[in-house]
């Protein structure tokens, strides 16, 4: 995961929640320019677009480019700087004109799902505050070059994520290793990878779910391991976010159905409860931010496994949702 985890977030789960979440502006985006006006009407990540209405009375007006650039430090010349949509076209009508999508760079997947550093994408444009130029042609008239703020921290230019509002879904993977201490067991280490982790926010909490594979390595009577299917349901709030950094409470119900190669099967489940230090690789300005637009953590944890006797394990992992 890179810092642009918000984009990947939303390619991930979208699919497999079956929805497409896009975000709103909170209050009008508008410019206009004479008879020309130009309205911003959603963002949608996992596709890379951005939707604008054209209102214009001139015949055979339409909008034929769109550019991103930095507020505070524009490149080149207006309706001509170095981030341009990659294609524009007509997406319908509305009440307020027809609407057209802008198509900037998306996300290109890796190894393993990482993405690919290659090309700048709508995420990365709009991690500072930014501008909006919208290029407007007409029937033998001068283009027309209308330009409105897009992102930054003011809220006129804040944006809500539709449907989910303030409490978007998320989704992730970990990596984690336990060592039960103190115990006869006969599993006395164990490492899960799980490779898919779906939830929600619900206010300051992110509410998930977790399922993976693992594997257990033991002394007497189970000397080949043993493997596991490790699950979880876990709460994490984060009392202490930074700029970059966030510090967390973590607190989940482990299940874990184990085959040992020799005793069979055992249903070995807890409580546990630990710290997470974050990094937080996106900040989007007006958009989702903080640990809701991503994080990649690493937990250490406490927790206690039943049945058998049971026994107190530690855990560390690296997560990244």
């Amino acid at each position: 995961m890179s810092r642009r985890a918000l984009a990947m977030a939303l390619l991930v789960s979208a699919p497999l929640l079956g929805c497409g979440p896009y975000f709103r502006p909170n209050h009008p985006l508008r410019a206009s320019s004479g008879s020309t006006t130009v309205d911003v009407r959603q963002i949608n990540f996992r596709t890379s677009d951005l939707e604008v209405a054209l209102s214009d009375s001139r015949p055979g007006a339409t909008i034929d480019g769109a550019w991103i650039t930095a507020t505070q430090a524009p490149d080149g010349v207006p309706c001509g700087r170095k981030a341009a949509a990659k294609a524009v076209h007509v997406n319908g009508s509305s009440a307020s004109g027809v609407t057209y999508a802008a198509r900037f760079d998306r996300a290109k997947l890796g190894t393993f799902g990482a993405i690919d550093p290659g090309d700048s994408r709508l995420a990365d444009l709009l991690q500072n505050p930014s501008t909006l130029e919208v290029r407007v042609v007409g029937d033998g008239e001068p283009a027309r070059c209308l330009s409105l703020p897009i992102s930054g921290d003011a809220p006129e230019v804040g944006w809500t994520l539709v449907p989910w509002g303030k409490n978007p879904l998320f989704a992730g993977q970990a990596l984690k290793s336990w060592f039960p201490v103190g115990t006869s067991r006969s599993a006395t280490f164990a490492t899960d990878w799980i490779p898919l982790r779906l939830g929600r926010w619900w206010g300051p909490v992110r509410i998930g779910a977790g399922v993976g594979l693992g594997f257990a390595w033991g002394s007497s009577p189970n000397p080949n391991g043993a493997i596991v299917i490790p699950g979880a349901i876990s709460a994490e709030t984060f009392p202490l976010v930074g700029r970059r950094f966030a510090l967390g409470l973590v607190a989940a119900y482990d299940l874990r159905p184990t085959f040992f190669r020799t005793t069979g099967f055992e249903l070995i489940h807890g409580p546990s409860a630990g710290l997470e230090l974050a990094f937080l690789p996106v900040a989007l300005p007006g958009f989702l931010k903080g640990p809701q637009a991503g994080t990649i953590g690493l937990a250490a944890t406490i927790g206690r496994w039943l049945p058998d006797g049971g026994a107190t394990v530690i855990g560390v992992g690296l997560t990244m949702n």
